[in-house]
């Protein structure tokens, strides 16, 4: 069943009887490698798509080259840490807040 929002927003429509369905497939401490692979290709988008068009080709193939050894410097990084996980840790404080 389709209803209008409180308030009367013209041209949106909420289906009230919706079922929604949610898929975990892990956080960084799960897929850390994909997590890290995530983030730089993020990084590469955001940068190609607002700032690529601004700096000569040639700085743009340099600073991707510098993307790419970051990448795999934070994959051999992680790959020789004892523990497996994206991104700096949490303090101890917080771990222990969220816990209770």
């Amino acid at each position: 069943m389709l209803a209008r929002p409180p308030g009367g927003l013209d041209g949106i429509l909420y289906a009230s009887g919706s079922n929604h369905s949610l898929r975990k497939h892990g956080g960084s401490r799960v897929q850390p490698y994909r997590s890290i692979f995530e983030w730089h290709k993020s990084y590469f988008l955001y940068y190609r798509k607002n700032f690529a068009q601004d700096y000569f080709f040639l700085f743009n193939w340099f600073y991707y080259l510098a993307m790419l050894v970051k990448l795999l410097l934070s994959l051999v990084i992680n790959l020789l840490r004892a523990e497996k996980f994206a991104g700096s840790r949490k303090p101890q404080a917080v771990i222990d807040k969220l816990a209770h």
